[in-house]
């Protein structure tokens, strides 16, 4: 099974990538991809931002949130490690790490992103 799917995931994203300017979000898309041809974000949050952040979006129970977060951040770490040998993510996979905790506006943040892919692709 997994020779299979990282087979159909890296054809899925090399496909897409060729199409012209895609957003991949997770499963190592940055690991697939030529670093040549990548913005690498990383976008990180402490557990306290996240499930406030979740649990309002939701309407959910701080605890109930608390434990689905976690279960998810398992499931992403077991991913990474069967199909990467990864035990990590490094910040030196990525080109921009934005810390959610410090930075909250999104237009900001999106901002900080087009112009760090305009300045790495320029036209």
């Amino acid at each position: 099974m997994k020779g299979k799917y990282a087979k159909f995931l890296a054809q899925i994203v090399l496909t897409a990538a060729d199409t012209g300017p895609s957003i991949f979000v997770g499963r190592g898309a940055h690991l697939i991809i030529s670093r040549e041809k990548v913005l690498a974000v990383r976008i990180i949050a402490s557990m306290e931002f996240r499930v406030r952040r979740v649990a309002t979006i939701m309407k959910a129970g701080y605890k109930e949130t608390e434990r689905k977060l976690m279960e998810m951040d398992k499931e992403q770490r077991n991913f990474f490690k069967k199909f990467y040998g990864k035990t990590g993510s490094s910040p030196y996979e990525s080109d921009i790490v934005i810390n959610r905790d410090f930075l909250e506006d999104k237009h900001v943040i999106a901002k900080i992103i087009v112009e760090a892919y305009q300045g790495k692709f320029p036209k």
